[in-house]
């Protein structure tokens, strides 16, 4: 029954909702980086420090790319 848990772990996998890309604005981050992307179980989260793009630039970015990996078109990882 080892063959019936892995096959049902690979459908879970399968059945799980496309990674997405968020962004999240922070203070600072580390060596004097402006964006550090976070991998996640869920996806990605872009780090960007507070002030170095705008919220609108931000956002139409995040949608950008959302759009990408929902859409089979780039893999995440």
């Amino acid at each position: 029954m080892a063959d019936e848990g892995a096959a049902n772990d690979r459908n879970a996998e399968h059945d799980r909702a496309p990674s997405q890309v968020d962004i999240e604005f922070v203070d600072s981050l580390p060596g004097d980086q402006v964006v550090m992307p976070l991998v996640e179980d869920t996806g990605v989260v872009l780090l960007v420090v507070k002030g170095e793009i705008a919220p609108q630039a931000g956002a139409e970015l995040v949608a950008g790319l959302n759009h990408l990996v929902c859409s089979g078109l780039w893999p995440p990882r």
